[in-house]
Protein backbone atom coordinates (compact mmCIF):
# COMPACT_ATOMS: atom_id res chain seq x y z
CA UNK A 1 0.00 0.00 0.00
CA UNK A 2 2.72 2.27 0.91
CA UNK A 3 4.62 1.34 -2.30
CA UNK A 4 1.59 2.09 -4.40
CA UNK A 5 1.18 5.52 -2.92
CA UNK A 6 4.85 6.28 -3.50
CA UNK A 7 4.61 5.08 -7.08
CA UNK A 8 1.61 7.24 -7.70
CA UNK A 9 3.37 10.22 -6.22
CA UNK A 10 6.38 9.61 -8.51
CA UNK A 11 4.15 9.31 -11.58
CA UNK A 12 2.30 12.48 -10.62
CA UNK A 13 5.57 14.28 -10.09
CA UNK A 14 6.90 13.21 -13.48
CA UNK A 15 3.79 14.36 -15.34
CA UNK A 16 3.93 17.74 -13.63
CA UNK A 17 7.55 18.11 -14.68
CA UNK A 18 6.66 17.27 -18.31
CA UNK A 19 3.88 19.80 -18.29
CA UNK A 20 6.27 22.46 -17.08
CA UNK A 21 8.70 21.59 -19.86
CA UNK A 22 5.95 21.85 -22.52
CA UNK A 23 5.17 25.34 -23.80
CA UNK A 24 1.76 26.85 -23.77
CA UNK A 25 1.94 26.94 -27.54
CA UNK A 26 2.26 23.16 -27.72
CA UNK A 27 -0.64 22.76 -25.35
CA UNK A 28 -2.81 25.05 -27.49
CA UNK A 29 -1.89 23.28 -30.72
CA UNK A 30 -2.19 19.73 -29.27
CA UNK A 31 -3.57 17.39 -31.91
CA UNK A 32 -3.34 20.17 -34.57
CA UNK A 33 -1.15 20.76 -37.64
CA UNK A 34 2.12 22.36 -36.51
CA UNK A 35 4.01 22.35 -39.84
CA UNK A 36 2.94 25.86 -40.94
CA UNK A 37 0.57 28.66 -40.19
CA UNK A 38 -0.02 30.25 -36.83
CA UNK A 39 2.04 27.69 -34.92
CA UNK A 40 5.24 28.45 -36.83
CA UNK A 41 4.68 32.20 -36.55
CA UNK A 42 4.19 32.06 -32.82
CA UNK A 43 7.03 29.62 -32.26
CA UNK A 44 9.60 31.70 -34.22
CA UNK A 45 8.33 35.08 -33.01
CA UNK A 46 11.22 35.77 -30.60
CA UNK A 47 13.85 34.82 -33.14
CA UNK A 48 12.25 37.01 -35.82
CA UNK A 49 11.97 39.90 -33.36
CA UNK A 50 15.63 39.63 -32.41
CA UNK A 51 16.62 39.46 -36.12
CA UNK A 52 14.60 42.57 -36.88
CA UNK A 53 16.14 44.48 -33.98
CA UNK A 54 19.65 43.45 -35.01
CA UNK A 55 18.97 44.43 -38.64
CA UNK A 56 17.66 47.83 -37.53
CA UNK A 57 20.76 48.42 -35.39
CA UNK A 58 23.04 47.43 -38.27
CA UNK A 59 21.28 49.73 -40.74
CA UNK A 60 21.26 52.64 -38.29
CA UNK A 61 24.96 52.16 -37.64
CA UNK A 62 25.68 51.98 -41.37
CA UNK A 63 23.79 55.20 -42.10
CA UNK A 64 25.56 56.97 -39.23
CA UNK A 65 28.96 55.94 -40.57
CA UNK A 66 28.04 57.10 -44.07
CA UNK A 67 26.78 60.44 -42.74
CA UNK A 68 29.92 61.06 -40.68
CA UNK A 69 32.18 59.98 -43.50
CA UNK A 70 30.33 62.10 -46.03
CA UNK A 71 31.22 65.33 -44.21
CA UNK A 72 34.90 64.58 -44.68
CA UNK A 73 34.58 64.11 -48.45
CA UNK A 74 35.95 67.21 -50.18
CA UNK A 75 33.48 69.12 -52.25
CA UNK A 76 34.65 68.56 -55.78
CA UNK A 77 31.47 69.89 -57.40
CA UNK A 78 32.35 72.77 -59.70
CA UNK A 79 29.82 75.48 -60.41
CA UNK A 80 29.73 76.38 -64.07
CA UNK A 81 28.98 80.04 -64.53
CA UNK A 82 27.48 80.75 -67.94
CA UNK A 83 29.31 83.15 -70.14
CA UNK A 84 28.18 86.71 -69.61
CA UNK A 85 26.47 88.15 -72.64
CA UNK A 86 26.97 91.87 -73.04
CA UNK A 87 24.23 93.63 -74.92
CA UNK A 88 25.46 96.79 -76.51
CA UNK A 89 22.98 99.51 -77.16
CA UNK A 90 23.65 100.85 -80.61
CA UNK A 91 22.67 104.46 -80.63
CA UNK A 92 21.39 105.67 -83.91
CA UNK A 93 23.21 108.76 -85.10
CA UNK A 94 21.34 111.96 -84.65
CA UNK A 95 19.82 113.21 -87.87
CA UNK A 96 21.54 116.19 -89.34
CA UNK A 97 19.59 119.37 -89.79
CA UNK A 98 20.36 120.94 -93.12
CA UNK A 99 19.28 124.52 -93.56
CA UNK A 100 19.24 125.39 -97.25
CA UNK A 101 20.77 128.67 -98.24
CA UNK A 102 18.26 131.32 -99.29
CA UNK A 103 17.89 131.47 -103.07
CA UNK A 104 19.46 134.35 -104.87
CA UNK A 105 16.97 136.99 -105.95
CA UNK A 106 16.00 136.61 -109.57
CA UNK A 107 17.39 139.36 -111.74
CA UNK A 108 14.98 141.06 -114.07
CA UNK A 109 15.75 140.58 -117.77
CA UNK A 110 17.14 143.47 -119.70
CA UNK A 111 14.52 145.27 -121.76
CA UNK A 112 15.26 147.00 -125.00
CA UNK A 113 14.81 150.74 -124.52
CA UNK A 114 15.18 153.56 -127.04
CA UNK A 115 16.21 156.93 -125.73
CA UNK A 116 13.54 159.56 -126.10
CA UNK A 117 14.76 162.67 -127.92
CA UNK A 118 12.93 165.89 -127.28
CA UNK A 119 11.76 167.23 -130.66
CA UNK A 120 12.90 170.69 -131.69
CA UNK A 121 11.12 172.97 -134.14
CA UNK A 122 13.60 174.33 -136.69
CA UNK A 123 13.32 176.52 -139.71
CA UNK A 124 12.89 174.60 -142.94
CA UNK A 125 15.92 176.38 -144.31
CA UNK A 126 18.11 174.84 -141.63
CA UNK A 127 17.12 171.26 -142.52
CA UNK A 128 19.18 169.77 -145.37
CA UNK A 129 16.93 168.61 -148.20
CA UNK A 130 18.64 165.25 -148.56
CA UNK A 131 18.30 164.23 -144.86
CA UNK A 132 15.97 161.27 -144.48
CA UNK A 133 14.65 160.20 -141.06
CA UNK A 134 15.93 156.81 -139.88
CA UNK A 135 13.71 153.85 -140.66
CA UNK A 136 11.91 152.44 -137.64
CA UNK A 137 12.67 148.71 -137.28
CA UNK A 138 9.77 147.81 -135.01
CA UNK A 139 6.57 149.26 -133.75
CA UNK A 140 6.88 147.95 -130.18
CA UNK A 141 9.47 150.32 -128.81
CA UNK A 142 9.91 151.01 -125.10
CA UNK A 143 10.74 154.67 -124.58
CA UNK A 144 13.20 155.58 -121.84
CA UNK A 145 15.90 157.99 -120.77
CA UNK A 146 18.71 155.90 -122.31
CA UNK A 147 19.40 153.30 -124.96
CA UNK A 148 19.57 149.65 -123.83
CA UNK A 149 19.67 146.29 -125.59
CA UNK A 150 17.47 143.47 -124.36
CA UNK A 151 14.08 141.81 -124.69
CA UNK A 152 11.43 143.58 -126.68
CA UNK A 153 8.05 142.09 -125.83
CA UNK A 154 4.76 143.82 -125.20
CA UNK A 155 3.74 144.03 -121.58
CA UNK A 156 7.25 144.01 -120.10
CA UNK A 157 6.89 147.61 -119.04
CA UNK A 158 3.60 149.01 -117.82
CA UNK A 159 2.53 152.08 -115.99
CA UNK A 160 1.92 151.13 -112.32
CA UNK A 161 -1.59 151.53 -111.04
CA UNK A 162 -1.75 154.35 -108.52
CA UNK A 163 -2.85 153.34 -105.00
CA UNK A 164 -3.29 155.42 -101.94
CA UNK A 165 -1.87 154.41 -98.60
CA UNK A 166 1.45 153.82 -96.91
CA UNK A 167 2.15 150.51 -98.57
CA UNK A 168 1.53 151.40 -102.22
CA UNK A 169 2.07 155.11 -102.67
CA UNK A 170 4.54 154.90 -105.51
CA UNK A 171 7.54 155.01 -103.19
CA UNK A 172 8.16 151.27 -102.98
CA UNK A 173 6.68 147.77 -103.09
CA UNK A 174 4.52 146.69 -100.19
CA UNK A 175 1.30 144.99 -99.20
CA UNK A 176 -1.71 144.97 -101.45
CA UNK A 177 -4.02 146.74 -99.05
CA UNK A 178 -1.84 149.81 -98.66
CA UNK A 179 -2.05 149.98 -94.87
CA UNK A 180 0.90 149.69 -92.49
CA UNK A 181 -0.46 146.78 -90.44
CA UNK A 182 -0.76 144.07 -93.08
CA UNK A 183 2.42 142.05 -93.66
CA UNK A 184 4.69 142.99 -96.53
CA UNK A 185 5.86 140.44 -99.06
CA UNK A 186 8.70 142.54 -100.48
CA UNK A 187 10.49 145.15 -98.42
CA UNK A 188 13.57 147.30 -98.72
CA UNK A 189 15.24 145.70 -95.67
CA UNK A 190 14.15 142.22 -94.58
CA UNK A 191 13.57 141.20 -90.98
CA UNK A 192 16.68 139.76 -89.38
CA UNK A 193 17.40 137.39 -86.49
CA UNK A 194 19.65 138.89 -83.79
CA UNK A 195 23.17 138.21 -84.97
CA UNK A 196 22.33 137.59 -88.61
CA UNK A 197 21.78 134.47 -90.70
CA UNK A 198 24.63 132.53 -89.09
CA UNK A 199 23.19 133.13 -85.61
CA UNK A 200 19.77 132.03 -86.89
CA UNK A 201 21.30 128.82 -88.25
CA UNK A 202 23.05 128.09 -84.94
CA UNK A 203 19.83 128.75 -83.02
CA UNK A 204 17.90 126.21 -85.08
CA UNK A 205 20.64 123.57 -84.90
CA UNK A 206 20.96 124.01 -81.14
CA UNK A 207 17.25 123.95 -80.26
CA UNK A 208 15.73 121.53 -82.77
CA UNK A 209 15.51 117.99 -81.39
CA UNK A 210 17.33 116.11 -84.10
CA UNK A 211 16.13 112.71 -82.87
CA UNK A 212 12.43 113.55 -83.38
CA UNK A 213 12.04 111.70 -86.73
CA UNK A 214 13.97 108.68 -85.41
CA UNK A 215 11.75 108.47 -82.31
CA UNK A 216 8.70 108.48 -84.57
CA UNK A 217 10.00 105.62 -86.72
CA UNK A 218 11.35 107.52 -89.70
CA UNK A 219 13.51 105.39 -92.04
CA UNK A 220 16.74 106.65 -93.54
CA UNK A 221 16.29 109.66 -95.75
CA UNK A 222 15.85 113.41 -95.82
CA UNK A 223 12.68 115.09 -94.57
CA UNK A 224 12.11 118.77 -95.40
CA UNK A 225 9.52 121.10 -93.90
CA UNK A 226 8.85 124.69 -94.97
CA UNK A 227 7.56 127.01 -92.26
CA UNK A 228 6.12 130.51 -92.61
CA UNK A 229 6.02 132.98 -89.74
CA UNK A 230 5.20 136.64 -89.24
CA UNK A 231 7.64 139.17 -87.78
CA UNK A 232 5.57 142.21 -86.84
CA UNK A 233 6.71 145.82 -86.65
CA UNK A 234 7.96 145.24 -83.09
CA UNK A 235 9.98 142.15 -84.00
CA UNK A 236 7.65 139.66 -82.32
CA UNK A 237 7.31 136.28 -84.06
CA UNK A 238 3.76 134.96 -84.49
CA UNK A 239 1.46 133.06 -86.87
CA UNK A 240 3.92 130.20 -87.30
CA UNK A 241 2.48 127.68 -89.74
CA UNK A 242 3.64 124.89 -92.03
CA UNK A 243 3.53 125.53 -95.77
CA UNK A 244 4.92 122.22 -96.96
CA UNK A 245 5.80 118.97 -95.14
CA UNK A 246 6.18 115.27 -95.99
CA UNK A 247 3.35 112.80 -95.33
CA UNK A 248 3.86 111.41 -92.79
CA UNK A 249 6.10 114.08 -91.31
CA UNK A 250 7.30 111.98 -88.31
CA UNK A 251 6.84 114.95 -85.96
CA UNK A 252 9.19 117.40 -87.71
CA UNK A 253 6.43 119.95 -88.45
CA UNK A 254 5.45 120.33 -84.80
CA UNK A 255 9.11 120.50 -83.78
CA UNK A 256 9.88 123.26 -86.29
CA UNK A 257 6.85 125.29 -85.16
CA UNK A 258 7.83 124.88 -81.50
CA UNK A 259 11.39 126.11 -81.94
CA UNK A 260 10.56 129.06 -84.19
CA UNK A 261 7.62 130.22 -82.04
CA UNK A 262 9.68 130.31 -78.84
CA UNK A 263 12.54 132.24 -80.43
CA UNK A 264 13.64 135.75 -79.42
CA UNK A 265 12.54 139.01 -81.00
CA UNK A 266 13.78 139.82 -84.45
CA UNK A 267 14.88 143.10 -85.95
CA UNK A 268 11.75 144.08 -87.91
CA UNK A 269 11.73 144.76 -91.63
CA UNK A 270 12.03 148.32 -92.93
CA UNK A 271 10.01 149.88 -95.70
CA UNK A 272 10.25 153.60 -96.56
CA UNK A 273 12.13 154.28 -93.34
CA UNK A 274 9.53 152.65 -91.07
CA UNK A 275 9.33 149.27 -89.32
CA UNK A 276 6.71 147.07 -90.96
CA UNK A 277 5.35 143.55 -90.56
CA UNK A 278 7.05 141.01 -92.78
CA UNK A 279 6.28 137.35 -93.44
CA UNK A 280 9.37 135.18 -93.35
CA UNK A 281 9.76 131.61 -94.65
CA UNK A 282 12.29 129.00 -93.57
CA UNK A 283 12.98 125.53 -94.97
CA UNK A 284 14.42 122.95 -92.55
CA UNK A 285 15.72 119.54 -93.62
CA UNK A 286 16.09 116.62 -91.19
CA UNK A 287 18.53 113.95 -92.39
CA UNK A 288 18.18 110.45 -90.86
CA UNK A 289 21.02 107.96 -91.17
CA UNK A 290 20.70 104.50 -89.66
CA UNK A 291 23.61 102.12 -89.17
Amino acid sequence: MTFLIVSLLKITKMEATKILDTSLLDILFENRNKDYGAYQLRKNYKRQLISAILLTIVLATLFSIIALHGKKIPNNISIIVPETITIKTIQQPKPKIVLPKPPKPATAPSIQVTKFTIPKVLNDKLVPPDEVPPKQTTTNINIGAFNQKGLNKPGLLATPREKKGFGDNGKGLGNSSGDGNAPFVTVQVKAQFPGGEEAWRRYLERNLRQEIPVENGAPSGMYAVTVSFLVNAKGVVSEVKVLNAPIPDFGISAEAIRVIAQGPKWTPAIQNGRYVAFRQTQRIVFQVQQE
